[in-house]
């Protein structure tokens, strides 16, 4: 697994400290840390990053803004500027280098890991289905998408706008996505996972008992689950009664 690597540009000796046990706690790889933007930029030339966390006002010949700049020039990254400078020119300029988020000092840390979050799962293959048999999930903090089997799946249950996916016989039980469950359910496009609530989904594979034509139990699972009148067609058009 490979973890999402963050270069942090910053002078500040506190905010260095503060940033790099928080990152580093929760799994992140921190690439290097620079106080000027010219090692900044060197460092990028020749190693990897995934992330810039990036201080406008910097020690040095060139500030946040200009050093942003060059390293686009090198290859495409991820931009946090995060800043203390309020003042309107400087705000222009930093946004002309299309960074993908103002972070005003001072912070909290939920702030800085809800904005990483959004950067990573940004793309709309957060959850992604190549066929009726399997579909990927990315895995948090990294950029590494694991392989599910449709026929692990358990039920799947709504919760605003993030979903739940519980499997059977999985070493993870459970995974929320930040997907809504319209949408979950849409990409993975498969016949067995059927929708029977406004909250949840089952596979009907795993069905073990139905109650009063409603009520179903699913094989290994104690929770009962009702089937909502707005899908009873669809529900009995696929299980055969004798």
């Amino acid at each position: 697994m490979e973890a999402v690597k963050i270069l942090i540009v910053e002078d500040d000796y506190d905010t260095v400290l503060y940033l790099k046990d928080l990152l580093v706690n929760v799994g992140y790889i921190i690439s290097g840390i620079f106080p000027k933007g010219e090692e900044a930029i060197d460092f990028v030339k020749k190693n990897m990053v995934d992330i810039i966390l990036a201080d406008i006002d910097l020690e040095g010949k060139i500030d946040g803004v200009e050093t942003v700049e060059e390293i686009k020039k090198i290859k495409d990254v991820f931009v946090i500027y995060i800043t203390a400078l309020k003042d309107k020119k400087t705000f222009i300029r930093a946004n002309a280098t299309f960074p993908d988020f103002f972070l005003s000092k001072p912070f909290n840390k939920f702030q800085l890991l809800d904005v990483i979050d959004k950067i990573i799962s940004s793309d709309d293959n957060y959850l992604t289905s190549f066929s009726e048999n399997y579909f990927f999930i990315k895995e948090n903090g990294t950029y590494v998408y694991k392989k599910y089997s449709t026929e692990s799946v358990n039920y799947i249950k709504a919760d605003g706008s993030y979903t739940h996916i519980f499997f059977k016989d999985n070493p993870t039980p459970k995974i929320t996505l930040s997907k809504n469950f319209k949408k979950t359910l849409s990409i993975l496009k498969e016949k067995s996972i059927l929708r029977i609530h406004r909250s949840y989904a089952i596979n009907i594979n795993e069905i073990e008992t139905i109650e009063e034509g409603k009520q179903i139990k699913l094989i290994g699972c104690g929770e009962t689950f009702v089937v909502q009148n707005c899908y009873k067609e669809s529900f009995n058009k696929l299980i055969k009664k004798l």
